[in-house]
Formats: structure tokens, C-alpha cells, sequence
């Protein structure tokens, strides 16, 4: 079902209304598709803008030399010191289909797809097949997260890809169709061959609309958290349905799911995208987990006018969900022993809140924006405290500047341990420290915090029981400048201060005891 925004004016050639429909089509500001799915609307995201560059020809890659899409997720060689391509892993699209001749499956036609696109299933035939896509959104999603070609970058250019086809055309209905049944079929074949495929990651930019039967939604989230359980990082697009201002629990389903990563949409400079949706969830917690960029994102497209290698730029959050995707490889890459969770909680505690920076999480940005960078950070080795304990780094608003710092810490059992935070310069930050290990459902934990404290130093402690790991994060509070920042381990001479005076009023009250003590036996005695 497609609505247009302007009402399009009659052409009096009858010989160019073909013509014209299709030029409109793909023009269409606000291209929405809605697909029914056992009676439940069944949202495919993005509300596609298309914008091309003429309307004569499609906006080619190679206008702007190499389109990067990892840059907006901020992982750019400057900010990681070695390259990752997302090796070793596959990620399956759960989506329209994908068109596997566009350049950017094929590396600009020096390869054969299928040695990108190494399996693809039709969860309606429950066959395996040759590629194809009814609609173009599968082929724009997919090359958001692996595409590949000289042209054309995806956040993870070396992963392969395995595409399920969960969508049907009805021309009965006039439009897309799924069913519960139909993704279920495509989740179950992800199950069975997951080890044949090494399929590490599942993407899916579509969803159940919170509105719909709640007993649906259940089943669906059902289905979906079965991958988290065998292994499978799952990542799904929260939907469209935010609204300016409004719309509140609009969480699509499966993002809806506790343990998926829910991805809501932000634009490039870190405002929202207004139409991402809200939470809080179905079972009334924060959602989304995070946001990326979702508005006007670049990406391969079908063209139904038979042309090869086009492109289009698309808004929505079906945009943001391949790029976590594509990050998710990239951690894997670095750290093939992380778990579902794992990922899920280093990607959330890394990420910068752009609005409210102030609240840990809300259901407008979940934890904020993704840094790929910090993300890829807190896989680096234990930071050491040399030169009197303490480590300085640089944080700053601009493009070029990081404004998370993630690092990962070992501290010894049995003891207290205090971390100050100097502010060298203007610019604003806080402290965090987060346990390594997240809770069932992968959201991050909390330790400690500097939230709230308003004087120049930054300072938080914990009390260690026994050794273990913990992220300290410092994130800059977004707008506050950029600047220096030294990162210390102290020690607090009030805490030596109190267990001295306890340990002094201790052994008062026992000497005390023994002259009373004393006192009772002298006075029997007598």
C-alpha cells in the first residue's frame, strides 16, 4: 500500500502514463509500505524518501568517489588502530529478498555474487533458491551492512551474507504480505544451518506494530529470542511510528524483544529522527536500546526500470538496524568468544546520549548513538595506569574528535577503589563504571557513576569482594565543547581516616569491657 504526499497532476499523452508512474515511484518523498500479516499490520521500515539525483538518472556512487557507510557509525580508520572488515562471519538478512548483480554483491563485477550471497531461502516456499527481490528494500539494507564494492562500502564489506525472503506479493491485496508462520519458517532454517553458514548475526528492518494482537507480539518475540539462545546476535529495526512529539510504546515487534537489540533512528548530527519509534516495550521497559543514523542513508537499490548499479538515499529506521548489524561483525572479528549479550551490552553502554545526556536511558534514545569506535575500544587490552596512576585523553564535539572513551579494567578482590575524573578544559563529561558481565537479557550494569555530581572533579568508587573485569567509560555530555580529561585511581584519606577512628572505638570498647570486667570481680571479692 504506497502513499504520496503530493497528489500527482494528469498528463495528457496517455502514451507517458507509464512512463510517469514509475518516474513518480521512485520520486515519491514519502513512500510508506505497509504489509498485512494474519490480520496484524505489519510495518516494513523505512517511510522511504527517496531522493535521486535527476530524474533522468539514478545518483551513482562513483559521483562522490567511495561512499563509507562505517563513517556514520564513526568507525573510521583515524579512530581504530587496525582494519576490520567483518571476516569470518556471516549475517543473515531477514528481509524482501536481495537483487544479487548490483556491483555492490559483486565487487564491481569482479566476482560472482554467490560469493557474497553464499545461500538465500524463501521462507514461503521453504526452498533454498536463486537470489531475487520483489520489492528493493531487502538489497538496500543488505548493502547497508556488507556491501562491497570500489564504489560502495558497507559498515562490514567482508561478511557474508545470507538473505531469507519472509514477504510475498498479493495481487489480490495489492501488496506485500508475511505471516508469523512464514518467519518463523525463515527463523527455524537460520537455526538449522547456522553452523553450515557460521551465521553469527540476524538483521531484520521490519516489524509487528505495537497496536497489534498482544498475544502475536508474544509469539514473535518468542521466536526470535529462540536465536539469541542458540548463539545468534539479533538486531531489528524499532519501526516508524514515533511521531513529532507523540507516540509513545510504538516499539515494533521483534525489537519489542528483552534481549534483541532494538535500533531507533537518529539524524547525522544526533537529533532524533522524528518518526522513530518510542518506548517503553510491550512488557513496559526502556526501549529502543539505541539509535544510528536514519535519516537520508545511502544504499543499493533495485531499479524497476531495469538499470544496473543504482542507488538511492532512504530515511527510516530500517537503515540504522544493518549498520549495528555491520558492527556487531566487526566485534566479532576482533573477539570471535563474545556472546549474544556481550555484544549487545557493549554496543548499548558505549553509545552517547545526544538528547537528555544526563539520563542514563530513556525511551526516546534508549542508551544514544552508537560509537562503533568505543564499542571496538572496550575489546582492547586492560588499560594500565602508569605515569602516578593515571590516564589522559582528548573528547570533543567535532566530526574528527571521539566522545566516548571505553576501556576495560582488572581490579584486584577485597579491596575499595575511587576513580577521579579532572575536566582540564571546558567541555563536560561523566564516569561510568560497568560490570563485564550484563544481566540475562544483556542490558549493562551499573556500577558506579559520577550522574549528578556537580563540582569541577568527577569521582566515584566501588568495593571489589573478589577479582574481576569492569569497563570504566567516560562519555562527554554532547554540546559541552571539546577538551582534556585525566583519569586517575586515588585513594580517599577520609575512608583510612573512618577505619582508623572505627578500629581506635573498637578496641576502646573492649579494654572497656575488661575493666568493667576487672571492676565486678574486685568488688566480689571484697
Amino acid at each position: 500500500m504506497f502513499h504520496y504526499s503530493n497528489r500527482c497532476k494528469p498528463f495528457l499523452n496517455k502514451k507517458l502514463i507509464f512512463f510517469w508512474l514509475i518516474v513518480i515511484w521512485l520520486n515519491s518523498p514519502h513512500l510508506f509500505l505497509m504489509i498485512h500479516l494474519n490480520q496484524i499490520t505489519f510495518s516494513l521500515n523505512p517511510n522511504y524518501n527517496l531522493n535521486l539525483q535527476t530524474n533522468q538518472a539514478p545518483f551513482k556512487v562513483a559521483d562522490i568517489s567511495q561512499f563509507q557507510v562505517s563513517d556514520l557509525i564513526s568507525v573510521n580508520r583515524s579512530f581504530i588502530d587496525q582494519d576490520l572488515s567483518g571476516e569470518n562471519s556471516t549475517i543473515a538478512i531477514i528481509d524482501t529478498g536481495i537483487y544479487p548483480y548490483h556491483e555492490v554483491f559483486t565487487n564491481n563485477g569482479t566476482q560472482s555474487w554467490n560469493e557474497k550471497i553464499i545461500a538465500f531461502y524463501d521462507a514461503f516456499t521453504q526452498i533454498e533458491k536463486s537470489p531475487e527481490d520483489i520489492d528493493s528494500h531487502g538489497t538496500y539494507v543488505s548493502s547497508i551492512a556488507v556491501g562491497n564494492s570500489p564504489q560502495y562500502l558497507g559498515v562490514a564489506p567482508d561478511a557474508k551474507l545470507v538473505s531469507i525472503k519472509v514477504f510475498e506479493y498479493s495481487e489480490e491485496e495489492d501488496e506485500l504480505i508475511s505471516s508469523i508462520q512464514t518467519i518463523e519458517n525463515g527463523i527455524n532454517w537460520v537455526l538449522e544451518n547456522k553452523n553450515k553458514y557460521n551465521i553469527k548475526i540476524v538483521s531484520m528492518s521490519f516489524g509487528v506494530e505495537a497496536s497489534s494482537d498482544s498475544d502475536s507480539i508474544i509469539l514473535l518475540n518468542s521466536i526470535t529470542e529462540s536465536l539469541v539462545e542458540a548463539g545468534i546476535v539479533v538486531v531489528a529495526a524499532v519501526g516508524n511510528d514515533g511521531g513529532e512529539g507523540t507516540g509513545f510504546q510504538t516499539i515494533n515487534s521483534p525489537a519489542d524483544a528483552k534481549s534483541v537489540i532494538g535500533v531507533g533512528g537518529v539524524k547525522n548530527n544526533g537529533m532524533m529522527y522524528s518518526k522513530s519509534s518510542k518506548g517503553p516495550s510491550s512488557e513496559n521497559i526502556i526501549k529502543p536500546d539505541l539509535c544510528a543514523p536514519a535519516v537520508s542513508i545511502y544504499g543499493a537499490t533495485k531499479d524497476h526500470l531495469g538499470r544496473n548499479n543504482t542507488y538511492m538515499y532512504a530515511s527510516g529506521t530500517s537503515a540504522a538496524a544493518p549498520m549495528v548489524s555491520g558492527l556487531a561483525s566487526l566485534m566479532l572479528e576482533k573477539d570471535f568468544s563474545l556472546t549474544p549479550l556481550e555484544v549487545k551490552s557493549i554496543i548499548s553502554l558505549t553509545s552517547l546520549k545526544t538528547i537528555y545526556p544526563r539520563v542514563i536511558k530513556d525511551n526516546y534514545q534508549g542508551w544514544g548513538m552508537v560509537q562503533g569506535y568505543a564499542a571496538l575500544d572496550a575489546l582492547d587490552q586492560y588499560v594500565s595506569f602508569e605515569n602516578n596512576n593515571s590516564v589522559c585523553f582528548s573528547l570533543g564535539d567535532n566530526s574528527n574528535q571521539k566522545k566516548v572513551w571505553c576501556r576495560k579494567i582488572n581490579l584486584q578482590g577485597g579491596m575499595h577503589y575511587f576513580f577521579d575524573l579532572a575536566l582540564l578544559n571546558d567541555a563536560e563529561a561523566e564516569l561510568y563504571i560497568f560490570d563485564t558481565t550484563p544481566n540475562y537479557y544483556g542490558e549493562p550494569i551499573i556500577t558506579a557513576s559520577t550522574i549528578n555530581q556537580f563540582d569541577f572533579y568527577r569521582r566515584c568508587g566501588i568495593f571489589v569482594p573478589s577479582n574481576h573485569d569492569y569497563f570504566l567509560v567516560v562519555k562527554l555530555i554532547f554540546g559541552s565543547g571539546s577538551g582534556n580529561f585525566l583519569l586517575s585511581i586515588i585513594f580517599d584519606y577520609r575512608l583510612l581516616i573512618i577505619v582508623a577512628i572505627s578500629a581506635l572505638m573498637i578496641i576502646g570498647i573492649i579494654y572497656l569491657h575488661r575493666d568493667l570486667n576487672k571492676s565486678v570481680i574486685e568488688i566480689k571479692k571484697i
